[in-house]
């Protein structure tokens, strides 16, 4: 491996550990007071109550999930996937937030109830969101570049000799 891809690979290992680790840690906190959380989401004023609660109970296990996958590089591409959706979110929900002059807890967990201003939460989610979705295309790009054909057939292979045949789904 040439150094500048070590490097690289070392900058993005630790990008993904660190979002996995705000994910993680924003959803801990969550977790512990799901009540507290569905309050914060209510405060948004975009979804009714019902669906508060619900999402207060569901997301933090989501955030929790795609943290542990990132920081444990399992199903790297779906948790990238998922960072990239939830950061998208949080952006447009900051967003509305703004747009209304409210001031509002942005209800991340990790701010400890502190209000900051809204339009600082905007610029540094939009921040992680297009590190998050940057990160996520360079890792497809890898992959579809690294991905052996599924089908070896060259203009010399004689029917006999090739381990598929076209129109199956191995060949596909």
């Amino acid at each position: 491996m040439r150094p500048s891809n070590t490097l690289k690979q070392y900058v993005l290992i630790t990008l993904r550990v660190g979002f996995g680790s705000i994910l993680l840690c924003a959803a801990l906190g969550k977790i512990v007071d799901s009540d507290q959380f569905a309050r914060q989401i209510a405060r948004y004023d975009i979804v009714g109550p019902g669906a508060s609660a619900a999402i207060g109970t569901v997301l933090p296990w989501v955030e929790f999930t795609f943290g542990t996958c990132l920081v444990t590089g399992l199903w790297r591409g779906g948790a990238w996937l998922g960072t990239v959706l939830l950061f998208t979110c949080f952006a447009a929900a900051r967003g509305s937030v703004l747009w209304r002059s409210m001031s509002i807890d942005c209800g991340c967990g990790l701010l400890d109830g502190a209000i900051t201003p809204v339009s600082e939460v905007v610029v540094v989610t939009m921040l992680c969101l297009a590190i998050a979705g940057y990160i996520g295309t360079l890792r497809s790009s890898q992959q579809a570049r690294s991905r052996p054909s599924a089908c070896p057939i060259d203009e010399t292979s004689s029917a006999s000799q090739l381990p598929c045949q076209v129109g199956r789904p191995q060949c596909a």
